[in-house]
C-alpha cells in the first residue's frame, strides 16, 4: 500500500502458468505504487515457481497443485471481492498474464461495477483455455487494453484473436522483439529500456480512472441528491458545489482537469437543481422556490461525512468549490461539523458576518474569487472579508462572469487553482 491514500485506486496483478506474482511482477509492481497504487500481487492455484520465487497458494495448498487455467477463475474473482472490502474503495485496474490475461477480461466483463479497467499482456486462447476463453466476454463496457509482442501474430489463432479484439473496440498494442506475458515491460527479461514503453502503459491505465464517473445518491429530507464522483490517483479530493439556477454539468471540465491532476472530484446538484430534482426544481422567479436554497447545507452535511468517514479523506485534503449562494451553505454545515477544510469561494454570496468570523479562524486555505465587473454587492462583500478575515486570499478575475461562470469565462485559472492545491 506504500502509503497512499486508502481510497486510492488499486491494480490486482496475476502471473502467467508455472508463476507467481511476487516474481513475475518484480520492478513493475513497485512502479505501480510509486504512480499511486495499492498494487495486489497474487499468486492462483495454476501457479509455480517462475522468476526465482514460490508460488505461495500452491505451496500451502498441495492438493491445487496441476490445476488448470480455467480453475483459477474463483482466485481472480475473490481477489477483485478482497479488495473492496478490505484494501479500498476506489477504482480497481486487473493486470493479467499469458492465461490470467483471459482471466481477467472476463472477470472485467463479469464485474463491469466494481471493475475500472484491465490490461491483458499476451491473452492465452485455444484448448487450454476452453471455457474461460477471453473471446467469451467481449461485451465489454469498461475500458481495456491488450498488449503482446509482434512475433506472437504468426501464430493464426492469436491473429484471428487480436483482431477480434480490434474490432471490440479495445485497445490494441504490439511490442516490436517484445516476449510473452508481462516480461515484454519489464528491462531485464527483454534486454533493452522499456521505461517509455511502461510509462505509455501506466498514462493508459491513468485515462481508464480519471475518464469515468461514479453516480452517488443521497438521500436528505427526502430530496434526491444527485452527485457524480470522478476518481483519481492522489490523495485530495475537490468537492463542486453549484450556484443558484445553476447546476453541476458546469463542473465538468473542472472535474477532468482536477483529475487529471490526481485530485478526485465530487460534483454535486444541490436540491432544485440538476438532476435532483424529485421534489422541484428551482425557480429564482417564485418567491418560495428561494427557500430550499437555505437548507442545502443539510446535504452538504452528508458529503461532508461521506468524504471524511467512507472515503477516508482528512479535512486538510478536501478542497471545497461554492458559487454564490452555495458559499454561506457550506460554512453553515463546517460549523455544524465543526469542520475545517479548504475552500474557495466563487462571488460568495450573502456571507453572514458569523460566517466570514468563521472562516477567519481557518488554518486552512481560504479563497474568494469576484470577476472585474461583478455588481457593486460582490464588491461591498469583498470590503467586508478583507476587514474581517484578513487571512482569507482575494483573487479579482478579468471578466464579468458571476460563480461558476468565472471559471468557464477563464477556463485557464484552474491552472491556478490545481497549482495551489498542490503545493
Amino acid at each position: 500500500m506504500k502509503n497512499n491514500h486508502k481510497n486510492a485506486p488499486t491494480a490486482i496483478l496475476f502471473h502467467m502458468a508455472g508463476s507467481n506474482s511476487m516474481g513475475e511482477y518484480t520492478g513493475f509492481s513497485h512502479e505501480l505504487a510509486d504512480q499511486g497504487y495499492h498494487v495486489l500481487a497474487v499468486d492462483t492455484r495454476a501457479g509455480g515457481g517462475k522468476f526465482n520465487q514460490i508460488n505461495k497458494t500452491v505451496q500451502h495448498n498441495s492438493s491445487l497443485e496441476n490445476s488448470g487455467y480455467c480453475e483459477a477463475t474463483p482466485d481472480v474473482e475473490a481477489s477483485i471481492r478482497y479488495v473492496r472490502e478490505h484494501v479500498s474503495k476506489g477504482p480497481v485496474i486487473l493486470v493479467g498474464s499469458s492465461f490470467s490475461g483471459a482471466l481477467v477480461m472476463n472477470a472485467a466483463a463479469k464485474y463491469k461495477d466494481l471493475v475500472s479497467g484491465f490490461v491483458a499482456f499476451s491473452p492465452a486462447s485455444g484448448p487450454p483455455m476452453d471455457g474461460c476463453e477471453p473471446e467469451e466476454a467481449l461485451a465489454f463496457e469498461i475500458e481495456g487494453m491488450v498488449i503482446l509482442p509482434d512475433s506472437e501474430l504468426e501464430y493464426g489463432w492469436i491473429n484471428q484473436q487480436y483482431m477480434l479484439f480490434k474490432e471490440h473496440g479495445i485497445k490494441t498494442m504490439t511490442v516490436e522483439g517484445g516476449i510473452h506475458g508481462v516480461s515484454t515491460v519489464i528491462d531485464d527479461r527483454i534486454n533493452r529500456d522499456v521505461s517509455s514503453l511502461r510509462a505509455h502503459i501506466f498514462d493508459l491505465m491513468k485515462n481508464m480512472i480519471t475518464d469515468k464517473e461514479k453516480k452517488v445518491v443521497f438521500s436528505v429530507d427526502d430530496w434526491e441528491i444527485v452527485t457524480y464522483e470522478r476518481s483519481a490517483l492522489g490523495s485530495k479530493m475537490a468537492i463542486l458545489f453549484n450556484q443558484a439556477a445553476g447546476d453541476s454539468k458546469q463542473y465538468l471540465s473542472t472535474s477532468r482537469k482536477l483529475a487529471e491532476a490526481n485530485i478526485t472530484a465530487l460534483r454535486v446538484d444541490l436540491r432544485g437543481h440538476g438532476e435532483s430534482n424529485n421534489l422541484g426544481i428551482f425557480d429564482p422567479r417564485i418567491e418560495d422556490s428561494k427557500t430550499m436554497l437555505f437548507e442545502s447545507h443539510n446535504e452538504m452535511i452528508q458529503i461532508f461525512q461521506y468524504v471524511t468517514k467512507k472515503l477516508g479523506y482528512e479535512s486538510r485534503d478536501i478542497y471545497v468549490f461554492s458559487a454564490s449562494y452555495s458559499s454561506d451553505e457550506v460554512v453553515k454545515s463546517q460549523k455544524m461539523l465543526n469542520l475545517d477544510v479548504n475552500h474557495f469561494a466563487f462571488s460568495p454570496g450573502s456571507l453572514s458576518s458569523d460566517s466570514v468570523l468563521f472562516i477567519s479562524q481557518s488554518n486552512h486555505l481560504v479563497s474568494v474569487i469576484k470577476s472585474q465587473n461583478e455588481r457593486k454587492f460582490f464588491a461591498n462583500m469583498f470590503q467586508e472579508i478583507g476587514t474581517i478575515a484578513p487571512n482569507v486570499s482575494q483573487k479579482i478575475i478579468d471578466g464579468s462572469g458571476h460563480g461558476v461562470g468565472i471559471l468557464e469565462q477563464n477556463p485557464k485559472f484552474i491552472n491556478e487553482i490545481i497549482a495551489l492545491i498542490n503545493l
